[in-house]
């Protein structure tokens, strides 16, 4: 006897109708309908709740049913697997996350000079010199004590500036290097102490290599780019 007769059966013996089951088991009456007619089949943990309402045994219940006992172990095994999938998938996203936290902090990206608060600012002469039979005139460097409110970046090793220059604009812009970092407390603590940057005169080499007029003098300095996104450090007329 398959497990739909049993189960019709067992209602008739306690005199309930469809109804009353399905309200017991909180499930539809169509449900208690298709379940009678084979149409379709309760999962395990309905079957262990007809045995409980019945105080009948599971293998009383399934005994003899081929084909719910092929369902159960079909059901089974896709649990098995979905289960399996889902931990397959976790894992990839913790690794993915892990992945792309680790690329993003070792990512260097240019300092932002609106999250700069500039404490003070050193020019330093830089004496015109002869190198290779080659003059180069009078300059300044600058050092530039800043700190930093940034919580997703820190300051990279490379303090040294990497100056453009802008001849209509008569400005110079030095850009700095931060790091990527999502240590937020450790960065909010460290961006705190003050930092030096250093904004390089115009370099010998450069002279000796055929560059010409890159000089800091006479100009204004700027954090960052030719943009909005710049501060000015001293500006021409206190330059000179």
């Amino acid at each position: 006897m398959e497990l739909s007769e049993k189960l019709k059966q067992l209602r008739a013996d306690k005199k309930i109708t469809q109804e009353k089951l399905a309200e017991i088991l909180h499930v539809s009456r169509t449900t208690i309908s298709s379940w009678e007619t084979g149409r379709s089949y309760p999962d395990l943990q309905m079957i262990v709740e007809i045995s409980d309402y019945f105080n009948v045994s599971l293998d009383f219940l399934l005994r003899e049913d081929k084909k719910m006992i092929t369902k159960l172990t079909f059901d089974t095994k896709n649990k098995r697997r979905f289960k399996a999938l889902i931990s397959v998938m976790i894992a990839l996203f913790i690794v993915g996350i892990g992945m792309f936290i680790s690329i993003w902090n070792n990512q260097i990206n240019e300092m932002n000079p609106n999250s700069i608060q500039i404490e003070k600012v050193e020019k330093v002469a830089i004496h015109s010199r002869v190198i290779d039979g080659k003059e180069i005139g009078k300059d300044y460097k600058y050092y530039v004590y800043v700190r930093m409110n940034d919580p997703l970046h820190r300051f990279d090793e490379v303090t040294g500036s990497s100056n453009g220059y802008d001849s209509k604009e008569n400005a110079v812009y030095a850009h700095f290097q931060v790091r990527n970092s999502l240590n937020i407390f450790s960065n909010l603590k460290n961006n705190k102490k003050l930092k030096r940057l250093v904004v390089d005169s115009f370099g010998a080499q450069e002279f000796v290599n055929g560059v010409k007029g890159k000089y800091n003098i006479n100009k204004n300095i700027f954090l960052g780019g030719p943009d909005s996104n710049k501060k000015l450090i001293i500006d021409a007329a206190n330059n000179k």
